[in-house]
C-alpha cells in the first residue's frame, strides 16, 4: 500500500498540469435575457454583467440575440457606438466566441440605437492561470490530445491502485 501512495504522490508531482487543469468558462452573455437592448432605463446592465465576472484566456462568450448582430469594435468604436468599422460582424443569432488572448475586447450591437441604449460590452481577458503549463483545449474540439492523456494517466492509476490492494 505505501508503494502506491508513494507512486501516487510521485506521479502528481510529474503531472502538475494533471492535477489542477485549466478549464474554460463559458459565458452567456446576459445570462438568461441574452444579448438585447436594456432600453434607455437600464444602460449598465452589461457593464454591471462583466462586473461580476472574471475572464480568461480560452473562456468563450455565448452572445444569444434575435433580430440584432454582434460587431466586435476597437474602444473608440465601443464608446461612440460606431457601427461603421467593425473588426468582425455576427448576425446568426447565436455567436460563440473564443477569448483566444488577453487584453481587451470591444462587442456592440450592430444596431447603434441598441448600442446607446447600453448594449454593448466591454471583456478584460486576463492570462491563463499561472499554474498552467499550456493552454486548456478549446471546448468546440471535442476530444484532445490533452484529455485523452489525462485519461489514460487516470487510468494507470486505477490500474496500478487495484495492483497494489491485490497484493
Amino acid at each position: 500500500m505505501n508503494y502506491f501512495l508513494t507512486l501516487l504522490g510521485t506521479l502528481t508531482i510529474m503531472f502538475p498540469v494533471l492535477a489542477s487543469p485549466v478549464e474554460a468558462i463559458s459565458f452567456k452573455v446576459g445570462d438568461s435575457e441574452g444579448w438585447h437592448s436594456p432600453g434607455i432605463d437600464k444602460p449598465e446592465t452589461f457593464t454591471l454583467w462583466t462586473a461580476r465576472k472574471t475572464f480568461h484566456v480560452m473562456d468563450i462568450l455565448w452572445f444569444e440575440y434575435k433580430n440584432d448582430s454582434v460587431l466586435v469594435v476597437d474602444k473608440w468604436g465601443y464608446y461612440h457606438c460606431d457601427t461603421t468599422k467593425p473588426s468582425s460582424v455576427f448576425n446568426d443569432g447565436n455567436t460563440t466566441l473564443v477569448l483566444d488572448n488577453p487584453g481587451k475586447f470591444y462587442f456592440i450591437s450592430g444596431d447603434p440605437q441598441h448600442c446607446e441604449e447600453g448594449q454593448r460590452l466591454f471583456v478584460n481577458v486576463l492570462p491563463l492561470p499561472s499554474n498552467a503549463d499550456s493552454p486548456a483545449p478549446s471546448p468546440v474540439t471535442s476530444i484532445s490530445g490533452s484529455s485523452v492523456v489525462s485519461v489514460t494517466v487516470v487510468s494507470m492509476l486505477v490500474s496500478i491502485a487495484i495492483s497494489a490492494l491485490a497484493i
